[in-house]
């Protein structure tokens, strides 16, 4: 912890936020069909110390109740030290942008194998396996990871879906 008894307001708001609390952490996203990964840190996923609300909380010890309770709390936080739970805020607008990348990256739409004959000889195009992000589980899944305040490796949920027609060859075998 960071000794803020000798401290104003406004001094103590400018400690906490050269703390950088939010940025060693980080999250990995990974796509299990390609290994590929994202990482960010908890700071670029939109966390933050919410440094005035925090140095208000510090700034209250001492300062609440009756004057023999100001006191107690005051001779404690001096004695013993008050440990004071950093508030945070949640940028949620860069967090879906975060995942919204991802999703631009992975998803792609199930496209059916042809026959292009326009040629003069005909050429097979292959078919693409369809794949979807489940952006709500990848949401959860990143909540929890910033809830703990931990660094995390999420593998994201990716839905598959074939294509109709997965091979356009004519081949034959005769009976």
């Amino acid at each position: 912890g960071v000794d803020m008894s000798e401290l104003s307001l406004e001094e103590a708001t400018a400690t906490i936020e050269t703390m950088g609390l939010t940025e060693n952490a980080t999250i990995t996203l990974i796509d299990p069909g390609t290994g590929q990964e994202w990482t960010w840190t908890h700071y670029e996923l939109g966390l933050q110390i919410d440094a005035d609300e925090t140095a208000a909380l510090a700034f209250e010890t001492g300062r609440n109740g009756s004057s023999t309770q100001m006191a107690l709390d005051r001779f404690n936080a001096w004695y013993y030290g008050v440990d004071i739970a950093p508030v945070y805020e949640l940028n949620e607008a860069l967090l879906f942008e975060q995942i919204q990348y991802v999703e631009r990256e992975i998803n792609q739409i199930p496209q059916n194998a042809l026959i292009l004959t326009e040629a003069s000889q005909p050429e097979t195009v292959g078919s693409q396996l369809g794949r979807l992000v489940d952006g709500a589980d990848a949401y959860e899944r990143i909540m929890q990871a910033l809830n703990s305040m931990q660094s995390a490796r999420i593998e994201l949920l990716v839905h598959e879906t074939l294509p109709d027609i997965l091979d356009a060859t004519a081949d034959r075998k005769s009976t």
